[in-house]
């Protein structure tokens, strides 16, 4: 029999622990929040996970209003994102009424009443019929049943490089040469080939490989690195790598 107790202490968040300590495959934290309509309604402040499966259940967002009438922190189950953009997070969902009918995340209080709510909300919006159990009684009821639904699934996360039609590099502008060299070095330090990294020159119209990224052809203009990449995890993490450096603008393309 599963304790009342234990059953509701298995979400805990990162609170800046390493990625590593789940089983997801790109930080996602501090990264802002849009809805469907591009509107950005505030940014995720950390992942919520399972202790025991090691999964990210939800996202924490805090979410914020120019007037700052509103500013509160809710959840949103990870199924309901869409990382396909390394700029940005979208939900479709949330717009201003949505949001009002979500209860607030407090930390260490997301007991079983707290996840239907949240549950409940995102399937009547997305107007998805409840088809697996709640978690009102958790000495009947298997804690991962309740995850079953789409609404905990990562697998459509990783999907917009799926074929060999689609995204081959993945290219970033930077004001500064040293934050370009500074983002190649830390490209090559986890994995990335320096045959599939090339650094350009924006004011000359030069370019150079990786491994010749001491040279200062860039130092007084902007630049533009350019990397190939293999799979959507590549992407993604060298997304992030160029964002950290400070690139100005991230984008992808097929050429």
């Amino acid at each position: 029999m599963l304790d009342n107790l234990n059953y509701n202490s298995r979400l805990e968040q990162l609170d800046g622990a390493a990625l590593s300590t789940v089983d997801f495959p790109t930080d996602i934290r501090n990264r802002s929040v849009r809805n469907g309509n591009g509107e950005e309604i505030g940014k995720i402040t950390d992942l919520l996970y399972d202790v025991q499966s090691k999964k990210v259940r939800y996202v924490i967002i805090n979410v914020t209003s120019s007037n700052r009438e509103i500013d509160r922190q809710i959840l949103a189950p990870i199924g309901v994102i869409g990382i396909d953009n390394p700029e940005y997070v979208l939900i479709s969902s949330l717009n201003t009424s949505f949001i009002e009918h979500l209860p607030d995340y407090i930390k260490g209080q997301v007991n079983p009443g707290v996840e239907n709510m949240v549950r409940l909300a995102y399937l009547e919006e997305q107007k998805e019929e409840e088809n697996t159990p709640i978690t009102g009684h958790p000495e009947t009821i298997d804690p991962e049943s309740f995850y079953s639904n789409k609404l905990f699934s990562t697998s459509h996360l990783f999907n917009f490089i799926s074929s060999s039609d689609s995204v081959k590099k993945v290219q970033a502008v930077f004001d500064d040469g040293l934050e370009a060299e500074s983002a190649i070095t830390e490209l090559l330090a986890v994995g990335f080939n320096a045959d599939d990294v090339e650094l350009s020159s924006t004011a000359a119209g030069t370019s150079t490989g990786a491994d010749e990224i001491e040279t200062p052809t860039v130092a007084n203009g902007g630049s533009l690195i350019s990397i190939r990449i293999n799979s959507t995890n590549e992407a993604l993490k060298a997304s992030e790598i160029l964002n950290k450096n400070g690139a100005v603008s991230i984008f992808e393309n097929e050429n």
